[in-house]
């Protein structure tokens, strides 16, 4: 499998690299963490260009890591998308909630560790990309106005197919209609997405300025993991509780299930980049190699 991965780096990293690491791993056991690390070590080069000398510093790391839980927070709003669906219909869950409150106890856990997530991810995010922008406009450097461009043109994007769609659904609750605005959404969402972690990995950024960001970003891994913590106990007690609550959405049972899975999903990924970001050896996947 790992093989597989080594693939996944550019043709420059594999060049200087590729032979020592393969033989690196053939000589020591390779666990799970071992491969998430890979994958991890891939994103960084093909958004950092990490064939370069020197790439795999403190700073690189730190950025890698930010670009990670940033990434895998939108994979975690996703889910959490589809789980703050249990209330809705209003009056089928005031009903639940008026009968157990420790629904209603939980759904408020779920709903305020994820908001505190997404507040944290924006007041550490919003800083590092106005100063990513002012930079690049003084060194007069288009590539981070395109792709700060690119992510605005998408969010605008998503917020008028929102708009549309709710003009549309009350008069024609077609699933069809859901189906390709979710897909649509999904897609403008991973471009946008892909935008600014470019604009972050090319922007001119020290390494005591990603220190202020990381900080902030192990505190968003650590609310994403406690969400999907309070949001097991939620739909466990739900499932024994009130049961209704799972069936009565346009998908039913799998769209929560799928919920929790991508948000535990998430939720290591995170976690893996934040461990990635602040390890102290800075030995990533290319700087073990180098030093074998």
């Amino acid at each position: 499998m790992w093989r597989v991965i080594l693939r996944l780096y550019p043709r420059a990293w594999r060049a200087r690299y590729g032979e020592e690491m393969a033989a690196l791993l053939e000589r020591q056991p390779v666990t799970l963490a071992t491969h998430v690390d890979l994958v991890l070590g891939a994103v960084d080069a093909a958004l950092h260009d990490l064939g370069r000398e020197g790439a795999m510093e403190m700073a690189e790391r730190l950025r890698g890591g930010v670009i990670t839980v940033m990434c895998a927070f939108v994979l975690f709003g996703l889910g959490f998308g589809l789980l703050a669906r249990l209330g809705d219909p209003a009056p089928l869950f005031a009903a639940a909630v008026a009968r157990y409150a420790g629904i209603g106890v939980l759904f408020s856990v779920v709903r305020d560790a994820a908001g505190l997530g997404a507040l944290t991810l924006v007041g550490a995010g919003l800083p590092i990309l106005v100063l990513a922008v002012r930079r690049a406009v003084a060194a007069g450097d288009p590539r981070v106005l395109r792709l700060l461009s690119l992510a605005v043109a998408c969010a605008v994007a998503i917020a008028g197919a929102t708009g549309a769609l709710a003009l549309w659904h009350p008069s024609h609750g077609v699933t069809a209609v859901a189906l390709t605005f979710g897909a649509v959404c999904a897609l403008l969402l991973a471009l946008g997405t892909v935008a600014v972690a470019r604009l972050v990995g090319a922007a001119d950024l020290r390494e005591r300025e990603l220190r202020l960001a990381a900080a902030p970003a192990a505190v968003v891994a650590f609310a994403m993991t406690g969400t999907v913590a309070a949001t097991g106990a939620l739909l466990a007690l739900i499932v024994a509780d009130a049961p209704g609550l799972l069936v009565s959405q346009d998908v039913g049972r799998g769209m929560f299930a799928a919920g929790l899975v991508l948000m535990g999903t998430a939720s290591l990924v995170a976690i893996a980049g934040v461990r990635r970001g602040w390890r102290d050896d800075g030995q990533g996947p290319a700087a073990r190699a180098d030093a074998a």
